[in-house]
């Protein structure tokens, strides 16, 4: 193994060493030790690898673990090309709850959300025909959300968001091949 694959490697034990130990206890991931919790924060904080995302789940399931996941944008070169990402002075933001790009689209809308302190959101992706194409549950405290559009004909949609049950906006978009 090289160097990286070890370090997963590593990491991926040190998780496995934590679930074990719960079995052994006969214990679920409700029922962790101070010092389990401190070795998924351990991965949770510090590994980009596999193993950080599954403890850094299981630390946001039981212990209010606070994540926000990063905004990786397409390279160049791709149908939608390379987008240049700002995030909006806060002083000059416009209250606008749901933004949309690139329209036209080719492979990925991104959506940004104005959702305040809501608990979470649901977009939901409807075609011209008012049919319901995908629905995706976004997590409190994210604003941006990558939205993959592989396998979505080229056409007219319309981008939904609802939070805590309640419509915040809609969008329409369109989708060229």
């Amino acid at each position: 193994m090289n160097l990286q694959q070890q370090e997963i490697y590593q990491e991926m034990q040190q998780f496995i060493n934590v679930l074990d130990e719960l079995h052994l206890a006969d214990s679920s991931i409700y029922g962790m030790t101070e010092t389990q919790k401190a070795m998924l924060y351990d991965l949770a904080d510090y590994s980009p690898n596999i193993a950080g995302a599954y403890a850094r789940g299981i630390l946001i399931e039981t212990d209010g673990y606070e994540y926000t996941e990063p905004i990786i944008l397409p390279e160049a070169g791709l149908k939608s090309g390379n987008i240049v990402f700002d995030l909006p002075n806060i002083e000059t933001f416009i209250p606008e709850h749901v933004k949309i790009y690139p329209n036209p689209a080719l492979d990925y809308i991104i959506i940004e959300l104005n959702t305040g302190n809501a608990t979470g959101a649901v977009v939901s992706l409807f075609d011209n025909q008012g049919r319901l194409v995908r629905s995706i549950n976004i997590p409190a405290r994210q604003q941006h959300y990558l939205l993959g559009l592989k396998g979505v004909q080229a056409g007219m949609y319309v981008v939904k968001v609802d939070c805590n049950g309640k419509n915040i906006g809609s969008k329409k978009f369109s989708i060229v091949r």
